[in-house]
């Protein structure tokens, strides 16, 4: 999941991007997923595009990495 968001103090653009999935426990039982029990997820860094305490990445940075092929 993309997730765009502003930091209300600064005005800044701020990106993160997370990777849900389901545990092989869950595949294996069929568990439906719920409140209860919900999917992993794991927040993908990416490199030269530091994070902050939160693990957003600035968007302008994020924008000149993806527009950069040597960086993807």
């Amino acid at each position: 999941m993309f997730q765009k968001w502003r930091d209300n103090h600064s005005g800044e653009a701020l990106m993160k991007i997370e990777y849900f999935y389901q545990s092989t426990d869950q595949i294996r039982n069929l568990t439906q997923l719920n409140r209860n029990n919900p999917p992993y997820k794991v927040t993908l860094a990416m490199e030269n595009c530091p994070t902050n305490t939160m693990v957003f990445c600035s968007f302008s940075t994020f924008k000149q990495i993806i527009g950069n092929t040597n960086n993807v």
